[in-house]
């Protein structure tokens, strides 16, 4: 074999081997955004493919034994077909990444890329019954056909419509992600426009290994930056959450509630500390939490909560529950906080109080788990949410740590004087995070 092909071969294991490494670390780093995550991951493990088939195609050139002549060809038409793969798995990247960055529907554009890899793929394949494209001469050696350009015309077409949505969103974009996006579209539309003209080594193969080390380390930067910022938000929130807890109007009333009960009901007056105990003891325990606790817990907490406000408020304020799944994890104080709101902006704004009812249900929906809060109160206007959230901390708070420590959501539906309903999404694959 010539020395060449070792070296060209050489350098795609290496970008295979890289892509690999890139692919296990994006999945160990995939708790900010696991959709981001995912379809990343299928693009650099469809990348290592196209390197792994292009070394082989290297490796077995010119090997005229019957093992290494069907892996030669197989591994060139693995090379061309894994490329449109390597395509269309860019674009749903680009359209994930700029969707959630832009708030655009970009599905139009996804099609039509997909459709572009498919005409790519169906060439590929009626290549094989008929060549056209390219075929294998005498000595097993690759030589190109008459309408190999078909190829080339078809990838650069997909990369010249990627790179216009890149461009049309570019002010968008930070300038490290610029960067990112231009060189992954920009070096491989390059090579694949040099490579009409030079036949010999995979230009387009060898630009992927460089694309795919920039796009790597463009998400891993991107990841760093978001992990420092909801760690510094975390960190605020959890100290309001810590003063919304244990404020000390809420522990004089729960003791003045208790003294009452000693004097005109003993018994039920000791197990009212017991509830106040243990939800104080909640409290502390969870507050040094830095991730999710079991559904179970949060429920216990909510319990202990809502005894103690059922008796302070009694005759106004029933808590029922409907728990048909506690098997999960969730943010601590994400659904006690829900029912805090509840009774505190919701029940109490009622006129009268009396028949104020908070239903907490949690149940299985597909993929996700979902608990519902839901009250009878007054009501709002939600639209105040989509601004500024300084002035709703117990929202706030509990949006952020739902979506940055299970990536769930956290939705409040409500109508003046209709009630409101806040449900809590955690999806399934969170599970033993």
């Amino acid at each position: 074999m010539p020395v060449e092909q070792y070296i060209y071969s050489s350098v795609e294991l290496w970008g295979a081997f890289f892509c690999l490494v890139a692919a296990f670390v994006v999945y160990l780093t995939r708790h900010g955004d696991k959709h981001k995550a995912r379809k990343l991951i299928a693009l650099m493990l469809c990348c290592s493919i196209q390197l792994l088939a292009d070394a082989f195609t290297w490796l077995y050139g010119g090997d005229v034994l019957l093992f290494g002549g069907y892996a030669g060809r197989f591994a060139c038409f693995l090379k061309s077909f894994s490329a449109f793969g390597a395509l269309a798995l860019t674009v749903r990247y680009v359209a994930y990444f700029i969707e959630r960055r832009c708030d655009y529907d970009l599905s139009a554009w996804v099609y039509v890329e997909h459709g572009v890899a498919a005409m790519g793929v169906a060439c590929l394949l009626a290549n094989v019954r008929w060549p056209f494209l390219y075929t294998f001469y005498y000595l097993n050696r690759y030589s190109r056909l008459e309408y190999h350009w078909v190829l080339n015309i078809l990838g650069m077409l997909g990369l010249a419509l990627a790179l216009g949505v890149v461009i049309r969103f570019f002010d968008e974009l930070e300038v490290f992600e610029r960067l990112a996006m231009a060189c992954f579209l920009l070096l491989p539309f390059a090579a694949a426009a040099a490579q009409v003209f030079v036949e010999g080594p995979s230009l387009v193969s060898l630009s992927i290994t460089v694309s795919a080390m920039v796009l790597f380390f463009a998400y891993e930067f991107g990841y760093a930056r978001r992990y420092v910022e909801l760690e510094r938000q975390l960190s605020t929130y959890r100290i309001k959450l810590l003063a919304r807890q244990v404020k000390p109007h809420f522990i004089f009333n729960c003791l003045s509630l208790i003294r009452y009960m000693c004097r005109r009901r003993p018994e039920e007056a000791a197990f009212a500390i017991d509830e106040f105990a243990s939800y104080l003891r909640g409290c502390t325990d969870l507050m040094d939490r830095d991730v999710c606790i079991p559904a179970s817990d949060e429920f216990d907490l909510v319990r202990h909560y809502a005894y103690l406000q059922e008796r302070r408020f009694e005759g106004e304020l029933c808590v029922g529950y409907d728990l048909r799944d506690a098997d999960f994890e969730l943010p601590a104080f994400s659904v006690q906080t829900s029912v805090e709101n509840a009774i505190t902006h919701g029940i109490r704004g009622r006129s009268p109080v009396q028949g104020g009812r908070i239903v907490v249900r949690s149940y299985l929906d597909g993929g996700s788990h979902v608990v519902e809060v839901e009250d009878n109160g007054m009501g709002f206007d939600t639209s105040v949410l989509a601004g500024n959230m300084d002035g709703h901390i117990g929202i706030a708070a509990t949006r952020r740590r739902v979506e940055a420590m299970c990536g769930g959501s956290y939705a409040v539906a409500s109508e003046p004087g209709e009630g409101t309903t806040v449900t809590i999404r955690v999806p399934t694959h969170a599970d033993g995070l």
